[in-house]
């Protein structure tokens, strides 16, 4: 199994790019024209974008802005790309450590699925603060990291 993460990435922007215009969110995009080859199936890596962009919708006020970049990455000191960062960040209010039984409208399992299809396939998943702090708090980072099965 295996996608191009580059335009499964584009092709989920385009769907959310409507209803962040309508709930005036600024959304920027960082997704360079190269192919990115992952060891995930198109439909797994749609859903977890989805999961992740949805999340941005779900848990921060409307005209909350936020980010979306896929770069190549690097391990160690090759000089060739090993692997691909998504990356997601938005301006809200940052993640509030609470149990998920006592997050209101939220099971926890979007966060779930996509660290399932990141461990799956030898990548991973990670969630922290975006360390920028600005008038609607410090924001939220979804890092999601995926091997390459073909190097750049």
């Amino acid at each position: 199994a295996s996608c191009d993460a580059a335009s499964v990435v584009r092709g989920r922007v385009r769907y959310w790019s409507p209803l962040a215009e309508d709930q005036g969110r600024r959304m920027l995009v960082d997704v360079p024209r190269l192919e990115f080859l992952v060891p995930v199936t198109a439909d797994d890596l749609a859903d977890t974008v989805d999961v992740l962009i949805d999340n941005v919708f779900a848990h921060t006020p409307e005209g909350i802005g936020f980010r979306v970049s896929l770069q190549p990455a690097r391990s160690g000191e090759e000089p060739i790309a090993t692997g691909v960062t998504l990356i997601i960040e938005d301006d809200g209010p940052g993640i509030v450590e609470t149990r998920p039984r006592l997050r209101t409208g939220s099971t926890g399992l979007g966060l779930d699925i996509a660290r399932r299809t990141a461990n799956g396939c030898g990548g991973s998943l990670e969630i922290g603060p975006t360390g920028r702090v600005g008038s609607n708090g410090i924001g939220t980072r979804v890092q999601l990291n995926l091997p390459l099965i073909a190097r750049l």
